[in-house]
């Protein structure tokens, strides 16, 4: 079995947001949780994480994560 993590493109086939958080440089608020918007019909690039051999998620700009619910590959 192949569980080593590739990157790939996906397209989002739904409308959906995604938390994720930042280092804001401020002290008195070290971070702060915003929320990544995908359209439907986007192209991403990200990387696909296993988990027990079967695929989980997908992992957009290594701090997103995409579900697979509302993606697609794209094949070339």
């Amino acid at each position: 079995m192949n569980n080593k993590s590739k990157k790939a493109t996906y397209v989002v086939t739904k409308d959906f947001k995604t938390p994720y958080v930042r280092s804001t440089n401020d002290p008195r608020r070290p971070t702060e949780i915003k929320a990544k918007l995908f359209r439907r019909g986007e192209i991403i690039a990200g990387e696909m994480i296993y988990t027990n051999g079967k695929p989980a998620f997908v992992m957009y700009n290594g701090v997103c994560v995409v579900p697979l619910a509302v993606i697609k590959a794209v094949v070339t």
